[in-house]
């Protein structure tokens, strides 16, 4: 199978690129409910009933990696009560990573999420299969995973318009910046999408490097913290000249409509079409701590304009020392956070501003807030393996690669 790429219509570079063929994505059939559910749900009960609570399960829902239980209350229970319930609930459920808050979205009822006993692997290529892509020909769409009732949940890049990624190593967080970039490449022309890809830690992107990049890079894979800096004072000055560009479309239709200018006849005066950029940087510190206040200036900078010039950032940390090094301001210029599991809820908070992480299992258990305002959804982020990613770039690299004037330039100082 095969993404269409009749819905690009444009350059004739979208005309000879080919889509990747899902076909290159692994797919499998998540298991259904089994009776471990019920089991607890009845021990719940059985629970409340013996420690004379007014209250039962009504219902659950089984997700990839945990099942959230929907608990009822009587008039005269407090939710407070069920919380202070938490180390019968821990002991009833043989884990301690059970996590409970009140109320669920819409419902008077109170959650609480235990482990399944035989989490379930989101795999990008059923994601993708999933009506919720394959039905939106969004090239910047991008799959978040699955919620707790088995929901695909996706966000656009450019509505988000930065995001925050925090957690542990080894808690799922790279192969989900790896989905990410994988889905991009698969619904997107370099036409309509740039990646520059910065990792001063020299481990994550490597895939993406080599004298035979793929055509959405703007520049090869930097390493080095300098170059990077460069790298993001160039992505300023982009964003600098994408204002200027409108602001000259806006005074030509102007000078058109008051009759200073004839319009012209044919195709030759157009609208400079810039692609989407999207910056992704792997564990910023090395960057922000060798740099000076510089790096921190320039991301704000492109955190603060970025969006309105279709410019966008995703910043991938370490929950242990980030908040000392990515300054209050700049955070605040991201409203989208994606926490993976983290140690404490001291960390959890001073990362990105809610707890929850901490009761988090790894494995692509995360939670997702995708404006800071709204309160965030557990997810089960989708996993690509190595073979995967190897097939997704070979095959773009074949394809071709549309210029970039500015940033070809760009290239040649570093």
């Amino acid at each position: 199978m095969t993404l269409s790429s009749t819905a690009y219509d444009g350059p004739q570079s979208r005309k000879t690129y080919h889509m990747p063929s899902l076909d290159l994505l692994a797919h499998e059939q998540p298991p259904r409910a089994t009776r471990s559910e019920e089991d607890i749900a009845a021990k719940l009960d059985t629970m409340f009933r013996q420690l004379d609570v007014d209250a039962h399960v009504s219902t659950f829902h089984r997700g990839p990696a945990v099942t959230q239980y929907e608990v009822m209350i009587g008039p005269g229970v407090r939710t407070d009560d069920i919380a202070d319930l938490r180390g019968n609930i821990t002991y009833t459920a043989a884990t301690s990573k059970v996590r409970m808050y009140s109320p669920i979205p819409g419902k008077s009822a109170i959650s609480i999420e235990i482990p399944n006993a035989t989490p379930e692997i989101v795999h990008l290529g059923d994601v993708l299969c999933s009506h919720e892509m394959a039905d939106d020909a969004t090239p910047t769409l991008v799959p978040i995973g699955k919620d707790c009732g088995g929901r695909i949940v996706t966000a656009d890049m450019t509505a988000m318009p930065h995001m925050l990624i925090g957690g542990m190593k080894d808690t799922g967080k790279s192969s989900f910046i790896h989905a990410m970039l994988a889905t991009i490449l698969m619904r997107a022309t370099p036409d309509q999408v740039r990646i520059l890809l910065i990792d001063t830690t020299r481990i994550e992107f490597s895939a993406y490097a080599g004298a035979h990049r793929i055509p959405h890079l703007l520049t090869p894979l930097i390493t080095d913290p300098h170059k990077a800096m460069q790298a993001l004072e160039w992505v300023t000055k982009d964003i600098d000249a994408r204002y200027e560009d409108r602001c000259h479309n806006r005074r030509f239709r102007t000078r058109i409509l008051d009759g200073t200018v004839q319009a012209p006849t044919d195709t030759a005066q157009q609208a400079n079409v810039h692609p989407t950029i999207i910056v992704i940087v792997n564990d910023p510190a090395d960057l922000l701590l060798g740099t000076g206040n510089g790096a921190d200036e320039a991301i704000r900078r492109i955190s603060q304009l970025g969006a309105s010039a279709d410019v966008h950032l995703v910043l991938s940390t370490m929950q242990s020392y980030s908040y000392k090094v990515i300054s209050a301001a700049t955070k605040a210029n991201f409203p989208a956070r994606l926490s993976f599991a983290m140690h404490t809820g001291f960390e959890s908070r001073a990362n990105l501003d809610y707890g929850g992480a901490e009761t988090l299992i790894g494995n692509g258990d995360a939670s997702f807030s995708p404006t800071r305002i709204e309160p965030p959804v557990r997810i089960q982020t989708p996993w690509i393996g190595e073979t995967e990613i190897s097939n997704v770039i070979a095959h773009v690299r074949k394809q071709p690669r549309p210029p970039y004037p500015t940033a070809d330039a760009f290239l040649k100082t570093l």
